[in-house]
């Protein structure tokens, strides 16, 4: 995650998708691409949270989660020998 604050002040966040000395490029919350001149932009600043939303026991009720849990019990890994 990272925000980015142009010179309007105005944050804006998201997930660094190419950065390089002179520009950064992100996805944000609206999930466009958005590319920025560093010199344009008052600071660019990579967050240490993740931005995944948390999720307590309180999230799923005991059957989503049996149901989430079978699910996720029916799959397996990618086998390349299968075509």
């Amino acid at each position: 995650p990272v925000t980015v604050t142009p010179a309007d002040g105005t944050a804006i966040h998201g997930v660094k998708k190419n950065e390089d000395l002179f520009s950064v490029q992100i996805m944000d919350t609206r999930e466009r691409i958005q590319g920025y001149e560093k010199d344009q932009v008052r600071s660019v600043v990579d967050e240490k949270k993740s931005a995944m939303p948390a999720y307590g026991p309180d999230r799923l009720n005991e059957s989503d989660l049996d149901d989430l849990m079978r699910y996720l019990q029916t799959l397996r890994g990618f086998d390349p020998s299968v075509k």
